[in-house]
């Protein structure tokens, strides 16, 4: 028998978490007030075009990051609602936001992945969020998603420092389907960034696998 959540989730559509309005779970004129200036992805000085500056380049190896808005407000409330009222469609919408944050990219030269979640959390919510998003990306983009990482580690790492975060995701992905990515821009998709961790980690497998280039696009991003 399924949670009483899940049979109420098909009886009640999503309401905009800004204003209630009934239909989706943000509304067009509540995303409208969703917003991220473009900075360096590791020391957070404005950047042209999200590109990840000099002298940061030679620390990380995210080329560039794209962000939809910061953790807080509607963003969170969002985010949170998907979290734990699991909703694919909520994913979904997310996705649509995030495609609009993608500048011109050549589609041939280019794939869409996920960083994907533990498995134990995609059981608890019969999804991973972050595929939903990679794929409603994709459909809108253009540009071909394809799996290309194994998550390793299995804990969560919700209230971990950054120190933490960075030790615990210590090679903590491998790749696969290689022959997809080798020698292309591959675009890494997450919901929320916080440390970065998590990020840096797979974003550095992906290189070492043959990637030519990693870059990122996030829904929101922790201050």
């Amino acid at each position: 028998m399924k949670p009483l959540k899940t049979i109420l989730k098909f009886l009640t559509p999503d309401s905009c978490v800004g204003c209630g309005l009934e239909g989706r779970s943000i509304c067009a004129d509540c995303s409208e007030l969703l917003s991220f200036p473009d900075q360096c992805y590791r020391c957070k000085k404005p950047s042209l075009g999200g590109l990840t500056c000099s002298k940061c380049a030679k620390k990380t190896a995210v080329s560039a990051l794209w962000v939809v808005s910061g953790y807080s407000g509607l963003a969170k409330d969002l985010v949170v609602y998907m979290k734990y009222h699991p909703s694919a469609s909520t994913a979904s919408e997310i996705g649509d936001l995030m495609a609009t944050r993608l500048p011109f990219l050549e589609k041939d030269q280019t794939i869409i992945a996920h960083i994907p979640t533990t498995a134990s959390r995609r059981r608890e919510r019969g999804f991973d969020q972050a595929s939903v998003m990679t794929k409603q990306i994709s459909k809108i983009s253009g540009i071909r998603s394809a799996p290309i990482l194994r998550r390793l580690t299995k804990s969560h790492q919700v209230g971990s420092g950054k120190k933490a975060r960075l030790e615990h995701m210590h090679e903590g992905f491998r790749t696969k389907n290689t022959h997809l990515f080798a020698g292309k821009t591959v675009v890494l998709v997450d919901d929320v960034l916080t440390t970065g961790a998590t990020l840096e980690s797979s974003a550095r497998t992906i290189k070492q696998a043959g990637a030519k280039k990693v870059v990122a696009v996030v829904f929101a991003r922790a201050e």
